[in-house]
């Protein structure tokens, strides 16, 4: 009897060691401090006597991630997945899969990552709207925009009332659903009148559009809507070689 009430004495101290390990680990994460949290998760993972692994290999992913360490991010997602396919955060991890794989330079395979957290998981689940917006926005990135516009009308349409149906509305009302090579940004409307008129006389398609930034307007000289990225990049090569400075939106 003592014996068994020793037993159970110390598994209630390491419960509750693990659990002031997790809330320090939040709070590490929360002053932005990775590298510590992935040192301590990274321990937590190879501990056999850890509670919730499958919420430490989550936040060891989205601390490489916060980071920018790509590869170690997508590793510490994937092994999550794999290991824990019915963990609660398992849906969190796909989004955040799906976020490392775009941040790599792949827009078009975190599209497929997004639509297959969203196929997965119930409409009602909590993380759905950033998984939709993120599909969306990923789209446009990767030139696919009946997909993106498709996909922010959904957050729109299903969560109308979550943070993200915020940011669609305000895409849908305002994006291009199109590539353009940005050529110049001014405060000053005539300068970029003047760049767009010396664009024209070289025989390119430019048009100044004018926006707010930091509560200042900005008139932005940008040439074309193209309908994918190479077309662009083409044009950008042209114009860089011509000496005009360039940068490709979205």
């Amino acid at each position: 009897m003592a014996a068994a009430a020793g037993a159970a004495v110390f598994w209630h101290l390491a419960v509750a060691h693990a659990d002031n390990a997790r809330l320090e680990t939040e709070a590490a994460y929360l002053r932005e401090e990775y590298a510590a949290v992935i040192r301590e998760a990274e321990r937590m993972t190879e501990s056999q006597e850890a509670g919730e692994r499958d919420w430490w290999w989550y936040v060891l992913g989205m601390s490489h991630l916060q980071l920018r360490q790509i590869p170690e991010a997508k590793r510490a997602f994937g092994e999550m997945i794999e290991r824990f396919p019915e963990s609660r955060w398992r849906p969190d991890a796909g989004v955040a899969l799906a976020d490392a794989v775009w941040v790599s330079g792949d827009p078009a395979g975190a599209v497929a990552l997004y639509q297959a957290v969203l196929e997965r998981w119930g409409a009602d689940h909590p993380i759905l709207p950033r998984a939709q917006y993120q599909r969306g926005q990923a789209a446009r990135a990767a030139g696919q925009w009946e997909v993106a516009k498709a996909a922010l009308e959904a957050v729109v349409q299903d969560y109308p009332n979550s943070f993200e149906a915020g940011l669609a509305r305000r895409f849908l009302e305002e994006a291009e659903f199109a590539f353009f090579v940005q050529v110049g940004a001014f405060g000053v409307r005539d300068n970029a009148v003047r760049l767009q008129r010396e664009l024209a006389r070289r025989g390119y398609a430019a048009g100044v559009h004018a926006t707010v930034a930091d509560g200042r307007p900005i008139h932005r000289v940008r040439v074309g809507r193209f309908v994918n990225r190479e077309k662009a990049q083409e044009v950008a090569r042209q114009l860089q070689e011509a000496g005009f400075p360039t940068r490709i939106v979205p």
